[in-house]
């Protein structure tokens, strides 16, 4: 299932969006035990993750954590709500001790499935390119790595260059070697339109 050009990708679970500088892809944490379909998935992804890359063992939110962590990655950017998920940035703290950078944790909400308002998604974009001149690489998640990642990271690439219809085939291309691939990044027909006509 793995696709051998994208072996470089820290997990099955994210995608390099502007390589060693932008990495995309789904919330590193644990799932709340009591949302039992979101766990039950979670623990399927784990096995697929495992299946497709033995070498790294099943890749528990620790694992995940810190493999993103060891790709360079120092600024995790969380697009999920408050409360919508269990934290995790105390895991990142327990890793960060054994890395010589700082790792930046910024929560950046955007409700599932919506688009916000222009101004905040040129703020969220604003916090990347800033991190990214500061020489900080960025992992931007949502919870699948879907809808909202595939929606800041669409409109990223256009104010770097890309076409609107461009960015998402590029999406779509960089996507192939993550479990969820065969599901369509952005999700909502909102959040496709809101790539195609991004302008800053």
């Amino acid at each position: 299932m793995t696709n051998k050009n994208h072996s470089n990708n820290p997990t099955p679970y994210s995608y390099w969006a502007v390589p060693n500088k932008l990495l995309a892809g789904e919330y590193p944490g644990e799932q709340h035990p009591k949302n039992y379909l979101r766990t039950l998935v979670s623990k399927v992804y784990s096995i697929l993750g495992f299946l497709s890359r033995p070498n790294q063992g099943v890749m528990n939110s620790d694992k995940r954590i810190k493999a993103i962590i060891d790709s360079g990655i120092n600024t995790f950017l969380d697009l999920t709500e408050i409360d919508e998920l269990p934290e995790y940035e105390h895991k990142i703290n327990a890793i960060t001790d054994s890395h010589k950078d700082r790792i930046n944790y910024k929560r950046m909400p955007i409700k599932d499935r919506t688009v916000p308002e222009k101004e905040y998604l040129k703020e969220i974009l604003d916090f990347i390119q800033e991190e990214s001149k500061n020489g900080r690489k960025v992992y931007v998640h949502c919870l699948r790595g879907l809808g909202r990642t595939g929606t800041v990271v669409g409109c990223y690439l256009v104010r770097n260059g890309f076409k609107g219809e461009g960015a998402l085939q590029e999406i779509y291309k960089l996507r192939q070697g993550m479990l969820n691939a065969w599901m369509q990044s952005p999700q909502t027909e909102d959040q496709i339109q809101t790539v195609i006509n991004w302008k800053d």
